[in-house]
């Protein structure tokens, strides 16, 4: 592995969530504040392996915050599964100039990261982002918090009784309401033992 980082490339692999965009944002300036290159990729792996790349400046990330999705776009790339597809994606790389790369996404994104920094020795950074909360090894990932008080907005206007009645048959996490389990369980039949 390189000592020295010149250029580092950034990503959006999987499904999007609200934050990638602060994240693509801190990642840009944190960098080009420190003299090292950015290139955004565009759609994900996919945009790695067929060359969808872009060098990044401060006005690429400005004004983007405040803005849903991601602005590097994103998508799911089979190819990249593979070791076929991983040495392509390398060989992008290279021929960029990029020597360290950072993946915004949930597991199957991390995963290609592991797979690459693993085969080619390219440091890879992943940072966390999906709505499902569901990465081991962190507490709260990119886009859960907001799609969890996305959902409790829902609840405030749907009302909770409505809720309950129509997801009755599925399991709601625990942090979904922050009412009382006793509130909660009178509107459905008035036990506690109800939920």
């Amino acid at each position: 592995m390189k000592n020295k980082i010149n250029c580092v490339g950034i990503l959006t692999s999987g499904g999007d969530a609200p934050g990638m965009n602060a994240a693509i944002r801190a990642v840009t300036r944190a960098a080009i504040f420190h003299g090292i290159k950015v290139k955004g990729i565009y759609r994900g792996y996919k945009g790695l392996i067929t060359g969808e790349i872009k060098e990044f400046k401060t006005e690429n990330v400005s004004n983007i915050i405040q803005r849903g999705g991601t602005i590097l776009k994103t998508s799911r790339c089979d190819e990249f599964k593979t070791e076929e597809g991983r040495a392509i994606g390398y060989a992008t790389l290279q021929k960029e100039g990029i020597d360290a790369l950072v993946v915004i996404g949930g597991d199957g994104s991390i995963t290609g990261a592991y797979n690459l920094a693993r085969e080619y020795d390219i440091p890879c950074i992943a940072l966390p982002g999906t709505i499902d909360n569901d990465l081991y090894g962190t507490d709260t990932t990119i886009g859960y918090d907001t799609a969890l008080n996305t959902i409790m907005e829902c609840v405030d206007i749907v009302g909770l009784d409505v809720l309950i009645c129509l997801c009755s048959s599925f399991h709601i996490h625990e942090s979904l309401a922050s009412r009382s389990a006793q509130d909660c369980s009178s509107a459905v039949d008035g036990s506690a033992d109800a939920l």
